[in-house]
């Protein structure tokens, strides 16, 4: 069962209240010592705080609770990017496919970490399995041109306060009485507000 702590620190997040989603991820962690997710999610809110030591610990925590995985080492592998462990990263970002092997964005990932310590042949097979996985996906009707940019944290973090945000209009539409008929009036009036 998923800690009400957890849900008020999805909130807290859509919001960029991310002190608070690490006090909530705290009281959550201490119901369920257990639970990868909220780890990660504290390590992504600490990153956000410019926590980086903190953020790592929580990675860590995240990959030893759920190593089977691969999006956990991929996420610890930016974070140890953006702190100069580029050697790290690789390490990461190698497990991370080796999980997945139909990774193209830690494919991709991988050999932009492999072209910063200069090693072409490696990053040029990582970049070629990127772009191989990518055409694959494309021919089955899955468009990853924007899948392949490194990851970014701070934009997933907005893609889930901008899907959290809309789920809540929707639901607020439907809870209350007087929203609802001015949505009913809306739509009478097609879908202009009058």
């Amino acid at each position: 069962m998923e800690s009400k702590f957890y849900s008020q620190a999805q909130e807290a997040i859509a919001k960029e209240d991310y002190g608070k989603a690490v006090k909530l991820l705290s009281k959550a962690i201490n119901e369920q010592p257990k639970n990868a997710n909220y780890y990660s999610h504290r390590g992504v809110s600490k990153f956000h705080l410019n926590d980086k030591k903190g953020s790592l610990i929580d990675m860590n925590k995240s990959v030893e609770l759920d190593p089977e995985y691969g999006y956990r080492y991929a996420s610890r592998a930016y974070i140890k990017s953006t702190i100069g462990d580029i050697e790290g990263a690789i390490n990461d970002y190698e497990k991370a496919v080796a999980l997945d092997p139909e990774d193209s964005v830690s494919f991709n990932n991988l050999g932009m970490m492999q072209e910063k310590l200069g090693y072409d042949t490696k990053s040029k097979d990582s970049f070629k399995k990127a772009d191989s996985l990518a055409k694959l996906m494309e021919e089955n009707g899955i468009s990853l041109q924007d899948e392949l940019k490194p990851r970014n944290i701070q934009q997933e973090i907005n893609e889930e306060k901008k899907d959290a945000s809309t789920k809540k209009v929707l639901l607020d539409v439907f809870r209350d009485k007087n929203t609802f008929k001015e949505f009913l009036q809306f739509i009478k009036n097609g879908f202009k507000n009058k």
